[in-house]
């Protein structure tokens, strides 16, 4: 199935070992630090993966684990004074410049000696799955990388909250990897930056992530911080205010940009009054409105082990399930209060919506129009065939550096942008959730062709049906089944298909089987699809000026206009 490959939240970088350094980062001078010899304990022992014998790993922290301060009240490190000499010098714990060395509480992880890859066994390409008694599962598939990516998939989101828990996890996307009950938060992203993982978390209406992508053998410190992460939190007052004042920035910001604004209004007509209408842009009294105390029960009742699954790529699968039992689980296995509207269904209306900017003295330079309708879920046998007709459609810039592959002979690429110069973007999108999804059309346009690039976009998608060929379907299953295995070659989309699919159906559908799927659809199916698709009420949002908007064409005229040429 294909996944999502946006993924919102903080990301953390290390910096990298040949960039000079910054003025004050290792002392008065800004020399650079001096390396420390590898320690035998840290070496590799030759990997039948690499076909030969591995030299030994360069130590990955510049520091001595014995001038730790034992208290964790301060951190010695190296300052170099001369290229020959080095002293020492000793500095609060939470100083910036300490933040690039590992603070004490690492200790013990750090001073452990480091695992080699596993052997070869089992065969690469084979997803495992396991269950902990606290229901947590655990879902891997090895790759032989010397890098792994892990994620955490929560079933949590705004779909699953109430009108007192609305918004928390977009809080909690701000409050990951952030001050716990045991360490601050520089110590965090000072570990981080030590390890040189990158992180992301995002939140969406239907699942959290939290996921990393590490040296496979900083496997069980990684683990150990995402679990402090979702297990102690030290969420304060001071911190969540903070957040919530840097979140509602951004939430203004994002209701100024059509691109990120305009898909959480197509939600809200299109399943008005059911919870997938609430939007990841959230109100920012609602946003202030949720304290401490609602974010600890949110954790409690929606953090619990069957709602939850650990996905891995590149790494061993025993090694993982066993660091997985050390580390989650503490995870409970029922929630403290069970939620009243958790598996509430969403019910899609369909409907339209003139939406000016926020500034509608502002000078526009191009109007953006979206028509959808209600399509199949991700449960549903046809969910292949809908995104396949997706990737029929196909769509994208009026300017394109694209050469073959790129989407060229789609039939929004020939029968709209290059028909008409006037159109800056116009593309088909499928929005998939478990039970149901939104299939349509969006672009944007010069603002006085408004009104006749909506009747483009419906006029496009009555005609999807006509002149189908075997050539333009056979075409659309390559994309797609390109598309599908091209991103699986990477960890982070690897991981990211394993632990979404486990969440879904319980079990992971493999590239062959997906390719065998789509394989066989026939032109026959798309029709059907598309009968199907059009005989719900349609979605209609506009951006645009208001003097432009009171002469775009009434809902019951486009919806009439539907009936007519569907019949």
């Amino acid at each position: 199935m294909p996944s999502n490959f946006l993924a919102f939240g903080r990301h953390f970088r290390a910096t990298s070992r040949s960039s000079p350094p910054r003025r004050g980062a290792c002392g008065a001078h800004g020399a650079s630090r001096p390396r420390v010899p590898p320690s035998p304990a840290r070496s590799f022992s030759p990997s039948p993966c690499l076909g030969g014998a591995r030299a030994p790993a360069r130590p990955l922290f510049n520091f001595s684990l014995n001038l730790l301060d034992k208290n964790a009240k301060k951190t010695t490190v190296f300052t170099p004074k001369d290229p020959r000499k080095c002293r020492h010098a000793t500095m609060p714990r939470d100083h910036p410049d300490s933040l690039y060395f590992p603070p004490s509480y690492l200790r013990e992880v750090l001073s452990a000696p480091i695992c080699a890859p596993p052997a070869a066994t089992p065969a690469s390409g084979v997803t495992r799955i396991s269950r902990l008694d606290n229901g947590l599962t655990v879902a891997s598939q090895e790759t032989r990388s010397q890098m792994s990516a892990i994620g955490l998939y929560v079933k949590a989101g705004t779909r699953y909250e109430d009108s007192t828990t609305y918004g928390t996890c977009v809080l909690l996307e701000r409050l990951s990897f952030r001050s716990t009950l045991e360490h601050t938060a520089a110590e965090v992203v000072g570990a981080l930056e030590n390890m040189g993982v990158h992180v992301t978390t995002s939140s969406s209406r239907e699942c959290m992530v939290y996921s990393a992508e590490v040296l496979r053998e900083l496997l069980d410190p990684m683990l150990s911080m995402l679990a402090n992460t979702i297990l102690r939190p030290k969420i304060t007052e001071e911190d969540l205010s903070l957040q919530v004042k840097r979140l509602q920035e951004d939430m203004q910001n994002n209701r100024r940009h059509p691109a990120a604004y305009l898909p959480e209004v197509l939600h809200e007509v299109a399943y008005a009054g059911s919870p997938l209408a609430r939007s990841l842009i959230v109100p920012d009294e609602q946003l202030a409105s949720i304290t401490p105390q609602v974010i600890r029960k949110y954790l409690k009742n929606y953090f619990i082990g069957p709602r939850m699954v650990l996905a891995g790529a590149s790494v061993d699968h025993e090694q993982f399930v066993e660091l997985a039992s050390k580390h989650f689980s503490p995870i409970p296995k029922n929630p403290e209060s069970p939620p009243d509207l958790s598996e509430t269904p969403s019910s899609y209306v369909g409907g339209m919506r003139l939406v000016p900017p926020a500034d509608d003295s502002e000078k526009l330079e191009h109007a953006h129009v979206s028509v959808a309708f209600e399509c199949c879920g991700l449960n549903d046998p046809q969910f292949f065939v809908t995104y396949t007709l997706s990737m029929l459609m196909g769509g994208g810039m009026s300017f394109s550096a694209g050469g073959p592959g790129k989407g060229m002979y789609t039939r929004l690429n020939t029968n709209v942008i290059n028909r008409y110069g006037w159109v800056e973007s116009c593309e088909a999108f499928i929005s998939s959730y478990i039970d149901t999804g939104i299939f349509g059309i969006t672009g944007s346009c010069s603002v006085r062709h408004t009104s006749a690039f909506l009747d483009i976009l419906c006029d496009q998608l009555t005609r999807i049906s006509t002149h189908l060929t075997e050539e333009e379907v056979s075409r659309a299953k390559n994309q797609t089944k390109t598309s599908i295995f091209y991103n699986l070659e990477t960890l982070n989309v690897l991981h990211d298909d394993i632990g979404r699919h486990v969440m879904i159906f319980g079990k992971r559908i493999t590239p062959g089987e997906l390719s065998k799927m789509i394989d066989t659809i026939t032109p026959s199916d798309i029709r059907t699809c598309v009968q199907r698709i059009l005989s719900t009420p349609p979605t209609v949002v506009v951006y645009a000026p208001t003097s432009v908007l009171d002469k775009v064409q009434d809902y019951d005229s486009i919806k009439r206009y539907f009936e007519e040429h569907t019949a």
